[in-house]
């Protein structure tokens, strides 16, 4: 992947280059099954914050979920543990008008209390000439979120693997809506997931919403 270094040194920057890690990055790349193009556009396209927020294995990681997307599956959720009732919480998708309301509205039904979050968007900017034509074939849309999410569970609930598969499918669903420019009922859906949990959810002290 001789061209990692130049995707990223047009965003970041020569000054941060030793921090970056590229040959541990170029290692990670190589093990991905993602075309070359698709890696190129990525680095290209993403902030400057972003390559300092997360190292070499999180951004092959989040290239490795960038790379799986299309417009049947237009969106990508990775969780991990991070200790009693704390998970770290990343989505991966294409970027749509008022997606990131409908993200934090959905993960709060699941009982979800975010803490913390890292939001990240790719560029519209096409990447300098010099580095081939780029292919992005079956995309929607040119602009691609990584939203990290660091949260915790509410008193009372539980998250299961089965509560994570129904996560992502209801993940996924939504998105699907917005691709479709049905903003209202990707809405009204999230309501309705959140009215449902509210009226099981065992409130906690000092209630939902807390100063």
């Amino acid at each position: 992947m001789g061209s990692v270094r130049s995707c990223i040194m047009s965003p970041v920057g020569a000054a941060r280059e030793d921090r970056l890690g590229f040959k541990e990055l170029e290692k990670k790349l190589q093990a991905l099954s993602a075309p070359r193009e698709t890696v190129q556009d990525f680095l290209s396209r993403m902030d400057r914050d972003y390559f300092s927020l997360y190292s070499p294995a999180e951004i092959a990681d989040h290239i490795g979920m960038a790379s799986r997307l299309d417009r049947d599956r237009p969106a990508a959720l990775k969780i991990v543990s991070k200790g009693e009732r704390a998970f770290e919480i990343t989505v991966v998708a294409f970027d749509y008008f008022s997606e990131f309301s409908i993200l934090c509205g959905l993960l709060a039904s699941f009982g979800f209390d975010i803490q913390a979050g890292n939001v990240h968007t790719s560029s519209d900017e096409e990447p300098a000439p010099g580095r081939g034509p780029l292919a992005r074939p079956k995309r929607p849309t040119s602009r691609t979120i990584v939203d990290v999410f660091q949260a915790s569970l509410v008193p009372g609930e539980e998250f299961d693997a089965g509560r994570r598969q129904r996560l992502e499918e209801a993940l996924v669903a939504l998105v699907r809506l917005l691709d479709q420019d049905k903003f209202n009922e990707a809405r009204d859906q999230v309501n309705r997931h959140l009215i449902a949990y509210l009226s099981k959810a065992k409130v906690p002290e000092g209630g939902f919403f807390r100063r």
